[in-house]
């Protein structure tokens, strides 16, 4: 507050806030103008020559230099490096933004400071003020840690927070610990845990319908996979048939290239044969004629040799046609089983990771469930708490009402007394003055009423009322 208590000019009055050990000298008219409550205790400050301070406590230095720097400036900075003046040297304080808003505004309610307030509430709920799980509870011990009617505006502002951002805390079981741990948050952990049930209920709806849903996308890729597995199995069938059908392709195309050579090797020798025959000098007519007779049969046997032949290897070359095409569909059917066995294996894979998913959703879902029973526990024992709360309340009230009957009915009495003892000077029998002799005695009579005393004379015992 250096920088506003460096501006007092000479003529004007100047008074002193202490709190703890910092002192701040500031203008009284212009802190006396924004709080009547200040100004009573610098006036009760000001008529006690011992104590010429005004005293202030409850709060820390920072949030009293945060008040004097609105009553001056009309707003305040938290961002603002402050120097508070001490015997020691220099203080500095941080704390969380949240924080130092409470306490200005409870420090604004305390002592009644025109607008400090309503501003500290509006900056309270800045975007810049975020609260994280973890800090929350701290955050609200400071709140309750001052009266209702100082903070009640700022408890139902974080109630506020607390209902819009009830997923980050009620999945913080730090929060939800502490919360149950301290006892002056009790009346808000009442408040706050039927939300958190429904939040819970909620929660724990969907996690529910996720798991239906993961079991039907489980069951569909189940379905599937085995889809995959019926056709996989077709073509491992056709490919087994086309394997057989190349097999006895290969086994015909064998047995003709053998008769083939039979037929090649038996053209040659009758080939030679014919060779020889014409090569041979004919001896008679009927031998030549035998021979050409010969040699023409031989000669027709060759062409039907030569024919069969020729179709043989025609047959031959259609195998290896059909031997070639079934090789390629052999391959066309490796290649589908491939791809099938392939796609099996993705799809096992999917499914296995849909059961852990599934498995860390049923693991997430019994956490819930357990987190809904702690949660509904600790309601009831708050509900319990409370209720016994509010007897020794009415009770406390109770007594209240009584002790206050009975002090107006003392103080009635006393009053009596005193207006007995003032009337009375004389005795009205024998006429002698009120002396130490004269004492009180109890009447019970509608005439001594209210205090239910006679005071009697002490020398001829007259009773007077």
């Amino acid at each position: 507050m250096a920088s506003s208590t460096n501006n007092i000019d000479a003529g004007d009055e100047t008074i002193a806030f202490k709190c703890e050990e910092c002192v701040v000298n500031v203008h009284g008219a212009a802190v006396c103008a924004k709080s009547n409550v200040i100004k009573a205790m610098v006036d009760a400050a000001s008529t006690d020559s011992s104590n010429a301070r005004t005293i202030i406590t409850g709060f820390d230095p920072h949030t009293v230099v945060r008040m004097l720097r609105y009553v001056y400036d009309g707003d305040y900075d938290l961002r603002e490096a402050v120097e508070l003046p001490t015997a020691s040297g220099s203080v500095h304080g941080k704390e969380h933004p949240v924080v130092s808003h409470i306490r200005v505004h409870a420090i604004g309610k305390r002592y009644e400071v025109s607008g400090l307030a309503a501003l500290a509430l509006e900056k309270l709920r800045c975007s810049e003020t975020y609260i994280a799980a973890k800090n929350f509870v701290n955050v609200l011990r400071v709140a309750y840690q001052y009266s209702a009617k100082e903070t009640d505006d700022v408890r139902t502002e974080l109630f506020a927070v607390a209902l819009a951002k009830m997923e980050g805390l009620a999945a913080s079981q730090v929060f939800l610990t502490q919360l149950a741990e301290f006892e002056e948050l009790r009346d808000f952990a009442a408040q706050l845990l039927p939300h958190v049930f429904k939040f819970a209920a909620v929660r724990y709806s969907r996690s529910e319908d996720s798991l239906a849903l993961k079991n039907e996308t489980i069951q569909l890729l189940a379905t599937e996979a085995s889809t995959h597995n019926a056709r996989a199995d077709i073509h491992i069938e056709k490919f087994c048939a086309m394997r057989e059908k190349y097999e006895g392709e290969l086994i015909k195309g064998e047995r003709l290239e053998k008769l083939l050579t039979e037929r090649s090797n038996q053209l040659e020798v009758a080939t030679a044969k014919i060779a020889c025959l014409e090569s041979a000098p004919s001896q008679d007519t009927a031998q030549g004629d035998a021979s050409e007779a010969e040699i023409f049969r031989l000669q027709e046997l060759l062409k039907a040799e030569q024919a069969r032949a020729a179709r043989t290897q025609t047959h031959l070359d259609q195998s290896d046609l059909k031997v070639r095409g079934c090789e390629g569909k052999i391959q066309g059917l490796e290649s589908q089983v491939r791809g099938c066995e392939a796609k099996i294996k993705r799809l096992q894979s999917h499914v296995r990771g849909c059961e852990g998913k599934l498995h860390r959703w049923k693991s997430a879902a019994r956490d819930w469930l357990g987190m809904v029973k702690n949660a509904k526990t600790e309601f009831l024992m708050l509900q319990q708490q409370a209720g016994e709360y509010q007897r020794e309340r009415d009770e406390a009230r109770e007594k209240l009402h009584c002790h206050a009957e009975e002090a107006v009915s003392v103080s009635d009495a006393f009053k009596g007394i005193n207006d007995l003892v003032e009337k009375v000077n004389h005795c009205r029998h024998c006429g002698r003055p009120q002396n130490c002799k004269w004492w009180m005695e109890w009447d019970g009579s509608d005439r001594a009423r209210p205090a239910g005393l006679t005071f009697r004379c002490g020398d001829c015992t007259t009773k007077h009322w």
